[in-house]
């Protein structure tokens, strides 16, 4: 079952969601495990089945990727405007859900960049699915894209626990380099007055998840390593380090994501995790941003219920 509707952000705005309970979804007894879907650029919820997701990527009846797979209504799990990984977790017993949360306030489809409104929203609206539906106390989070950046931001102000596991699909990370190249016109809508570098460093202070909380030992930076490429973190020499208790982290993601590249978001995320003791896993794929390649259903429940 699906339900849609305004769930009541403080901000306003675009504040529509939807909440997928499973079959045996009970409402007392035992409290089904929330996992939370954030979005990312260009994804609207207008109150409508057909943007009851996360993403248009390996959605049911749209998607036509993988050779028209999403297009096969005669799939066991074929439920229009879903998409296979909803379903599984559905099957899994869990209640899945997501909402705008950005208030369209800054460009049309942005998912805010992890700013105060977007980062507060997803917070918001996990105390509202756990006061409303018979959910754990705790969540999961599966970010796409800029949902990704997003999450980070959610999980570098919440207490550990707040969410159990996090999952990033082609994931943008590094706020200075969406600022910097790849979507700077969205990070300045999203963070007003972040137009000189000084005026993006300080604006954005505390949003950035490769800047934030992030401690040096021995002044041996990243951006002065000269082996970088094949730095394998060798005992004899200290590199940054985060100062975040974060969840466990799954990345999948693509060598060939010209996007989201990962040699800017996810391989210099994974060195701060690596040498800070955090939780991590990756898998590679192949194909583009958004490529049906990175939803690897299996591997995503796996991390999820591990």
């Amino acid at each position: 079952m699906v339900n849609i509707y305004r769930w009541g952000s403080r901000y306003g705005g675009n504040d529509w969601c939807f909440v997928r309970t499973p079959a045996d979804y009970r409402e007392t007894g035992k409290p089904h495990e929330l996992v939370i879907l954030n979005h990312g650029n260009g994804w609207i919820m207008d109150g409508t089945e057909a943007t009851a997701n996360f993403s248009e990527k390996t959605q049911f009846g749209v998607d036509s990727q993988n050779g028209g797979e999403y297009l096969n209504t005669n799939r066991p799990d074929y439920v229009q405007y879903s998409n296979p990984l909803i379903e599984a977790l559905l099957a899994e017993g869990f209640v899945v859900a997501g909402a705008q949360n950005d208030g369209q306030n800054y460009s049309e489809g942005s998912a805010g960049y992890g700013n105060e409104e977007t980062r507060t929203n997803i917070i918001d609206f996990v105390s509202h699915c756990q006061r409303n539906y018979n959910v754990t106390d705790y969540c999961h989070m599966i970010g796409a894209s800029n949902g990704c950046l997003a999450t980070l931001n959610v999980a570098m102000i919440t207490p550990p626990g707040f969410i159990r596991s996090v999952t990033l699909l082609y994931p943008l990370i590094s706020l200075y380099y969406a600022w910097k190249v790849s979507h700077n016109y969205g990070v300045r809508m999203a963070y007003p007055g972040a137009t000189s570098f000084s005026q993006f460093t300080d604006i954005t202070r505390g949003h950035d998840p490769l800047t934030f909380q992030v401690t040096r030992t021995n002044l041996v930076s990243w951006t002065n390593e000269s082996d970088y490429a094949n730095d394998a973190s060798q005992p004899v020499t200290i590199y940054k380090s985060t100062a975040i208790s974060w969840p466990r982290i799954y990345c999948i993601h693509s060598p060939n994501d010209t996007v989201t590249p990962s040699a800017n978001h996810w391989v210099p995320f994974k060195k701060l995790l690596l040498r800070s003791h955090c939780k991590h896993l990756e898998k590679i794929v192949a194909g583009q941003h958004g490529d049906y390649r990175h939803f690897d259903v299996a591997s995503i429940i796996s991390w999820i219920k591990r």
